[in-house]
């Protein structure tokens, strides 16, 4: 019997392209349910909703490159169903993708329609300065004889993701959170035995510039 072995990190891809499916399909599956198997991580069900599709021409695809698609899908991740219609292009050649069966798509709708509505994430405007960044104003603001700030906060940037916009219309109603920084305490605190050594360090380079 011959053995195999394998070499490398296993995929964690499993199921099919999303040509491989679509392409063998009515209308190249408009109204049909995939789901990628990696999404399947999540207690809450993921899925798209097939709206439009075109193929791409290969010409410069390479020897055993999988061929890609756009499509325009209705998505719903995590129980929670985008407003906008989204497109998948780029990671339509992962072979992760995977067909639900007419008499079970019931069944996924029944999963979303049950999830309560989570709690939206309004992001803080301000959030704590990093330690070392407060170490440094600290002694300047001694060195100009005006008094320590304990609670020193800086303006925050808020980057914007795809889900982001499902909490746009919260953001006038609901309170600031504020976030705070930091681990706690590191399991490994000889790492910061000399910590005290190297805040005087940081000082002497920025006096000397």
């Amino acid at each position: 019997m011959v053995k195999y072995k394998y070499i490398g990190k296993p995929s964690h891809h499993c199921g099919k392209t999303l040509w491989e499916i679509i392409g063998n399909l009515k209308d190249y599956g408009v109204g049909r349910l995939v789901y990628r198997n990696t999404h399947s991580k999540y207690p809450q069900a993921s899925f798209f909703k097939i709206v439009k599709c075109e193929s791409v021409a290969d010409t410069e695809r390479a020897p055993g490159v999988y061929r890609k698609c756009i499509v325009w899908v209705d998505e719903v991740f995590r129980g929670m169903r985008y407003s906008e219609i989204s497109e998948i292009f780029s990671a339509s050649y992962k072979p992760d993708y995977r067909l639900i069966p007419k008499d079970e798509e019931h069944l996924w709708y029944e999963k979303v329609a049950n999830i309560p509505k989570p709690e939206p994430f309004i992001p803080p405007t301000h959030i704590d300065v990093p330690p070392v960044l407060k170490i440094i104003l600290n002694e300047d603001r001694k060195a100009k004889g005006l008094p320590v700030e304990e609670d020193m906060l800086t303006e925050a940037i808020t980057i914007k993701n795809p889900s982001s916009k499902l909490y746009l219309r919260y953001v006038k109603e609901l309170p600031e959170k504020h976030v705070i920084r930091g681990y706690g305490k590191s399991p490994f605190q000889e790492l910061y035995d000399n910590i005290e050594e190297y805040k005087i360090k940081i000082l002497n380079e920025n006096k000397s510039d």
